[in-house]
């Protein structure tokens, strides 16, 4: 009963060995070919593939009109401190609201306590008098 949890963690790790490599990413690593039939297998239309694919080549500084397999990319920085500034420094609105949100989820969790509630719910069904979750949940 013990390793039953470890079911759901062996599917995930398998089925994200299927998944694609992210379009941005592939055109950042100078595989606009990769990219472009990923984007064509994940999208719903034609036009949303050819959509998406312009406002990537935008972002890169990639001519609209190129149609090679793979392209070079001039990076201003490949160290990733660029990101992290972004982050804290200088985020965007959007950025911003993205991290409070994160951060808010993540404090609120710890304080209200949610991980006392999950790992001693026996004891709190059997001092309620409720005894038919017990069978349910792992007894602490």
């Amino acid at each position: 009963m013990l390793g039953i949890g470890v079911i759901p963690s062996v599917m995930l790790g398998i089925s994200v060995l299927a998944m694609p490599e992210s379009p941005r990413w592939l055109v950042m690593q100078d595989r606009l070919g990769v990219a472009k039939k990923v984007l064509d297998r994940t999208s719903d239309t034609l036009e949303e593939s050819k959509t998406i694919s312009a406002d990537i080549k935008e972002a890169a500084g990639i001519p609209q009109d190129f149609q090679d397999y793979i392209v070079s990319i001039t990076q201003e920085s490949s160290d990733g401190s660029g990101v992290w500034r972004d982050l804290f420094i200088h985020p965007t609105p959007t950025v911003l609201h993205i991290l409070t949100a994160g951060i808010g989820i993540h404090f609120f969790q710890q304080a209200s306590g949610i991980d006392v509630v999950v790992l001693y719910s026996t004891r709190i069904y059997e001092k309620a008098g409720i005894y038919s979750f017990i069978l349910i949940t792992l007894k602490v």
